[in-house]
């Protein structure tokens, strides 16, 4: 008997580890199914269920103390993305006014303005010059931006000769002392309004983007 009542505790500990095991990636799934509470409690009554002939060691209590770690961070990062996804009204608002980097090198061209280019120079240079490239890598327009002092510089584009029209850009400048950099240039611009929604968008120029596709926010400070 004393044997069936030990076998009874151990295999309900193990259905018990079992359960803890998984409350991570069921929270990470649907925040209904557990919450930190119930975590707490599973573990709890793992311990007052342990078999004392064989209790649970120190190494697969640590195990358990991480796994409710991840499972709060699980929960906090839902949270976050949650409210994003929603397009909570709040959270878009507060882009307003501020000057976006965007993970693209293309500008959407129309009437001769084309948004802004940010790229970061690594030292002075002497000359800067942003070019527009088209579909089939030609140069087709080019905006003499002058000296400029190293760090982030972002350069508005309001005078193009180019037609509408969809172009990348890229920025080549010249150090005082002669030498060529080439960097990175990105998209840019004022965010002038937002779309909430699932699938929320930020309003920058005349195109529409997603929060993904945000590298940085800043505040505006147009050449």
């Amino acid at each position: 008997m004393a044997n069936t009542t030990a076998n009874m505790t151990v295999n309900s500990s193990n259905r018990l580890d079992s359960n803890l095991t998984s409350y991570p990636v069921q929270k990470a799934k649907k925040n209904s199914d557990v919450d930190k509470t119930d975590f707490i409690q599973m573990l709890v009554t793992q311990l007052k269920n342990q078999d004392p002939l064989d209790p649970m060691s120190n190494d697969r209590f640590a195990v358990d103390l991480a796994t409710f770690s991840q499972l709060e961070q699980l929960i906090s990062i839902n949270e976050k993305v949650g409210t994003t996804q929603s397009g909570d009204t709040t959270s878009l608002a507060g882009f307003l006014g501020t000057e976006v980097t965007l993970n693209t090198q293309a500008i959407d061209v129309q009437n001769g303005k084309g948004g802004s280019v940010a790229f970061k120079l690594e030292q002075d240079a002497a000359d800067v010059e942003v070019q527009l490239v088209d579909a089939s890598g030609s140069i087709v327009d080019r905006v003499n931006v002058g000296a400029l002092a190293a760090g982030q510089q972002t350069v508005e584009l309001n005078e193009l000769s180019v037609q509408n029209g969809t172009f990348n850009v890229q920025v080549v400048a010249h150090g005082t002392t002669g030498v060529e950099m080439q960097p990175q240039a990105y998209a840019a611009g004022t965010v002038v309004g937002y779309r909430p929604g699932a699938d929320p968008k930020l309003l920058i120029g005349n195109s529409e983007y997603g929060l993904s596709d945000i590298l940085e926010v800043r505040t505006s400070s147009k050449v």
